[in-house]
């Protein structure tokens, strides 16, 4: 596809309108395989470019596999229990985990092999993990009650 390669030639950009086009376009492939290319532009995007940044990133992470899902969360789990952050990004990158968490659970409804269905439980679980110890590191009232949703859905056993 010509906007495909046109993106990869691309992708050593900076700028950040740049950087921006090129997750929609690979957000919108839905392959996880355009994953590195978000870690690599992760800290290249600022302001509340860093919004859409973030939900194309968690978009594409929300295909990957459960492992995967793990790793996007730990570096969103950064950005959420990181004091020098504006309340919206750490909320933000706190939403975007609970995203991970139920497209995970949506693909274990879906899952009919027992044994992935115990992996992937595993997998939720950490999701969740991450989610209950960013919940308990934040001290901002009204981020607090944001988070009173998560995670949404519940866990299941």
């Amino acid at each position: 596809d010509a906007a495909l390669a046109t993106a990869k030639k691309l992708e050593s950009e900076e700028d950040e309108g740049i950087i921006l086009a090129l997750a929609g376009i690979y957000a919108e492939t839905g392959d996880p395989a355009h994953l590195p290319f978000f870690e690599q532009k992760f800290d290249k995007v600022g302001g509340y470019m860093q919004i859409t940044f973030i939900e194309q990133y968690v978009q594409l992470a929300s295909n990957a596999d459960p492992a995967t899902m793990i790793q996007v969360a730990e570096k969103l789990k950064q950005v959420a229990v990181n004091d020098g952050k504006m309340f919206w990004m750490r909320f933000l990158s706190t939403k975007g985990i609970n995203d991970l968490h139920a497209a995970l659970s949506a693909k274990i409804e879906e899952e009919k092999d027992a044994a992935k269905v115990t992996e992937m439980k595993v997998k939720d679980k950490e999701l969740v993990g991450i989610i209950e110890a960013i919940k308990a590191w934040e001290t901002d009232e009204r981020v607090k009650q944001m988070y009173a949703e998560f995670p949404n859905p519940p866990l299941k056993p």
